[in-house]
């Protein structure tokens, strides 16, 4: 990817920054197998359309397996590895019915994986819903600055829109970005208080990536390695600034490589 492009990839969607220009370590993320009785080879896919199916899940049956009596398919993860908040009882067997994913009754649940009857061919998945608890710590609220409409202009590129909401239990921020040529991506934001950092997963043409950082009262960072980050900064005319910037000297001083700016777009 030329620097041109990767400097478009990382101002146009913060999280898709360095994940896509493959400069930097792989973010963590829960780590998923599937296995079936009877045992069958599965094609999975790691990435799905729904930033709700976790990472890695996503699991085609097809030939014999479906037509088995009693055949079940099986998700096990590490309990370590999921999202702060999320327990095994956020997980949810689902599968793909052609319009959208229809939720399915486990036979057997445990703190690592969870059991389901194989009825149909088709794709299934594991969905987490988060916790049912509200997150009222005001760790959460660290990013309620970008809350709102937004005109997004970086010199060189495509102008764009972003409109930016809070989900409905506050546990998440939901950032749906828009260029006037009609290029769209979109980004959830979570706080993860286990490890007192954020998370977060952009879905774009490209496919889906997530990064991790932490975030202050006006700034957040943003890290693909220790040489390369996303910084937004709030400033006192209400615009927030996002700079790329990279360290020749493993982070002890860092020069900016791209900027951009969010303007608030005013409500009549």
């Amino acid at each position: 990817m030329s620097d041109r492009r990767a400097a478009l990839v990382a101002i146009l969607m913060v999280i898709r920054v360095l994940g896509a220009s493959g400069q930097g370590a792989a973010p963590p993320q829960a780590r998923f197998r599937s296995t079936t009785t009877p045992s069958v080879d599965l094609p999975t896919d790691r990435q799905s359309s729904d930033p709700a199916i976790a990472n890695g899940t996503e699991t085609t049956i097809s030939g014999r397996l479906a037509a088995e009596p009693g055949a079940t398919l099986t998700f096990h993860w590490t309990p370590s590895d999921l999202p702060g908040g999320v327990t095994a009882a956020d997980m949810q067997p689902v599968h793909w019915d052609g319009k959208a994913w229809t939720t399915l009754v486990a036979s057997a649940r445990g703190q690592d994986s969870l059991v389901f009857a194989v009825a149909a061919l088709g794709r299934y998945a594991v969905r987490w819903v988060g916790p049912a608890r509200p997150c009222t710590d005001s760790a959460y609220r660290a990013l309620d600055y970008r809350l709102g409409k937004w005109d997004y202009l970086a010199s060189g590129y495509q102008p764009g829109h972003s409109e930016v909401y809070e989900a409905p239990n506050r546990c998440a921020i939901d950032d749906r970005y828009t260029d006037t040529d009609g290029g769209r991506s979109r980004s959830f934001i979570v706080y993860l208080p286990d490890k007192r950092e954020w998370m977060m997963t952009t879905i774009d043409p490209v496919g889906r990536t997530e990064l991790h950082g932490r975030a202050w009262r006006d700034s957040a960072a943003f890290y693909s390695s220790a040489t390369e980050r996303t910084i937004y900064r709030r400033r006192p005319d209400g615009t927030v600034g996002l700079s790329v910037e990279r360290s020749k000297d493993d982070g002890a001083t860092w020069q900016v490589w791209a900027t951009a700016l969010y303007s608030r777009i005013r409500e009549e």
